[in-house]
């Protein structure tokens, strides 16, 4: 089939001629039916409240992460081992009037142990619960250093690292 072609006419009132392909109706603009089809979100002031309070707690719960949870490295310890049948007493003893004792408390069979950055006290003294002395170190409490107690009560002070 042969189709007939398109009439040229005079544009009104220029002189200039014109297709009758360019009087067809423009295609629609397929841009404006996406966007009017895109809805745009808003919230209530009570949602925004909503998101940024959450929003807050979840950042506020992230930092303290790091306060509630060591995130420093381990700080060096002097550990007391108690390999006897009696809970025993560690104390760290200051003879030139530095500060107070630290005791620390082992039950039977377990280690304990007391943070020291640098060798602390000028001994070591250990005893049982009713106050008999097992013995007494010569030396300082020193970071990685584990002071054992035998069950003859025999004491055993070597440097770990």
């Amino acid at each position: 089939m042969h189709q007939p072609e398109p009439e040229i006419s005079a544009m009104p009132g220029t002189g200039r001629q014109h297709s009758a392909l360019r009087d067809r109706p423009a295609r629609p603009d397929t841009g404006d039916a996406l966007r009017n089809t895109m809805r745009t979100t808003t919230t209530r002031p009570s949602q925004r409240r909503l998101i940024h309070t959450l929003t807050t707690a979840a950042i506020t719960a992230l930092t303290l992460t790091g306060c509630v949870f060591a995130i420093d490295p381990p700080h060096p310890t002097v550990e007391f081992f108690n390999d006897s049948n009696q809970t025993v007493i560690f104390t760290v003893e200051y003879n030139d009037g530095g500060p107070d004792a630290k005791a620390v408390v082992v039950e039977p069979h377990l280690v304990g142990s007391s943070s020291v950055d640098v060798c602390t006290g000028q001994s070591i003294r250990v005893e049982t619960e009713t106050g008999e002395v097992l013995g007494r170190t010569t030396e300082p409490a020193c970071p990685n250093w584990l002071l054992t107690v035998h069950e003859d009560g025999t004491l055993t002070y070597e440097d770990k690292s």
